[in-house]
């Protein structure tokens, strides 16, 4: 078992950044693209430049100041190394870039993905809570989830049609050179699923009876939670202990204690997250407006906001590790760890090297010796792993705490003007104590790694498979906003 306690956990971080190379031409400089919505996932990337723009300098790499026809064979090899397979987008990213003409300007306009407005706003899941907490019988039941086909079914369909009038309206800008063609179009059915949305769930009240309509804000406030909780920017701000619980444990809601707890939790829970999101909306522009004259007026809007952030990552925490006491001890031990992973994400991923040792005595073509060799060093391994990963996740919570955006952290003074943004481990210290946990548990995947590897022969280890040769991924910590 990976992990067997709550104390020190941390959210889930789904964002994680990938760099790539492209092979430039000599004219060519390196500039940051968004590789996404994520302002904190980007991607190398060369954007061509005519002789008298200047080059850009934007994640101060060594290949950004040096060509990389220039760097040493070594170093060139490590900068191209990296992110093997994204080259492939890089390239693409090159291609619209060079062949723009240099006295045409062109302008666009699209609907992005279309059918993103039409996916069903209440998953089947969300559906089932609701059923639950209103209390219906099951000839209601499916009369409700009737209504949710039919409701799912016409979400479809609108998404065919709304597909076929993007690009009717897109075809009709285009060829007449005005993009009004195409705002009216996309201004029409942009909320369209939100409507539906709405009419579904008018339609399911009106078929409750007056004592299930009288639980119906509690229906909502379920709902409110599914939709809000995911928000959250630290760790263990944005597990939903409801939908744990359902997952590890199937049916243990209707146990008294547990529905109990279950009712505490959802009503102490929503309070918080509707504080913090009332805070947050309410508080937001003030922020931005106080940045250039009273930088230290929005750090303490800041620290309120992360107030009200791990006032939901407690409470979460808490009931969690109230929940799991009332499981049966499998029940138990999988809750704890389920809830440690999402929480921490990135930081809690197997690595590279622990993958490796644990797949090595899965192997069909070992021997006997062999199998019973590695069980031992696998033993051995676990419990210093767990107590690596812990060790790095306690840093690392830390470190997330103490961190300020980087709007901030330069109005206050505390970051230079030239600070890229990305707060990763490159900008903390060789003696940090994150980084000298981080390192600690790579040395221990690496020395178990080559005792694994000592056992094995050559083609037992080519045997299992790495589905991340050529790729490096980075975590940064970097926050934004409130």
């Amino acid at each position: 078992m990976r992990h067997t306690a709550i104390a020190g956990e941390h959210a889930s971080i789904p964002n994680q950044t990938s760099v790539s190379r492209s092979s430039p031409e000599p004219t060519d400089s390196p500039t940051l693209r968004k590789s996404g919505p994520n302002p904190r996932s980007y991607k190398i990337c060369y954007v061509k430049r005519t002789p008298s723009q200047p080059d850009v300098d934007c994640l101060k790499s060594p290949s950004a100041t040096n060509p990389p026809s220039q760097l040493p064979i070594r170093r060139r090899h490590a900068v191209f190394s990296i992110a093997l397979r994204a080259a492939v987008l890089a390239c693409i990213c090159l291609c619209p870039a060079t062949t723009q003409s240099a006295i045409a300007q062109n302008s666009s306009i699209g609907f992005g993905d279309v059918y993103a407005n039409f996916q069903p706003k209440l998953s089947q899941p969300d559906l089932d809570l609701l059923l639950r907490v209103l209390g219906l019988s099951d000839s209601e039941k499916q009369s409700v989830q009737s209504l949710y086909d039919g409701y799912a079914a016409g979400l479809k369909e609108k998404a065919r049609e709304a597909s076929q009038q993007a690009e009717k309206a897109l075809e009709e800008a285009q060829t007449l050179g005005d993009q009004k063609f195409a705002r009216a179009s996309r201004d029409e059915f942009t909320d369209a699923g939100d409507k539906m949305t709405e009419q579904f769930l008018t339609d399911l009240q009106a078929m409750l009876s007056s004592q299930q309509a009288g639980r119906w804000p509690i229906a909502q406030r379920e709902l409110r939670r599914r939709e809000q909780i995911g928000a959250g920017r630290y760790p263990g701000e944005s597990v939903d202990v409801v939908r744990l619980t359902e997952e590890v444990a199937p049916g243990a809601g209707e146990q008294p204690q547990i529905a109990d707890l279950i009712e505490q939790y959802a009503a102490q829970v929503d309070g918080a997250i509707t504080a913090r999101e009332t805070f947050i909306k309410d508080n937001y522009q003030r922020y931005a407006e106080l940045m250039p004259t009273d930088p230290a007026g929005a750090e303490r809007l800041f620290v309120e906001s992360q107030r009200l952030r791990l006032g939901v990552r407690d409470i979460n925490r808490r009931f969690a590790k109230q929940i799991g006491e009332l499981l049966t001890p499998e029940q138990r031990d999988k809750m704890h760890e389920l809830f440690f992973e999402r929480s921490f994400g990135f930081a809690a991923h197997p690595s590279r090297s622990e993958e490796f040792i644990l797949a090595a005595p899965k192997l069909t073509s070992l021997s006997d010796d062999q199998r019973t060799q590695l069980e031992d060093i696998v033993k051995a391994y676990l419990p210093r792993r767990d107590a690596a990963i812990r060790k790095v996740c306690e840093e690392e919570e830390r470190v997330r705490i103490d961190a300020r955006p980087s709007e901030l952290a330069k109005a206050l003074g505390k970051q230079d003007s030239t600070h890229d943004g990305f707060s990763g481990l490159k900008h903390l210290p060789d003696n940090h104590p994150l980084v000298l946990a981080r390192r600690a548990r790579f040395d221990n995947d690496r020395t178990t790694r080559a005792q694994v590897e000592s056992i094995l022969t050559r083609e037992q280890a080519d045997e299992i498979p790495n589905p991340l040769r050529g790729v490096a991924q980075f975590d940064s910590l970097q926050v934004h906003g409130l």
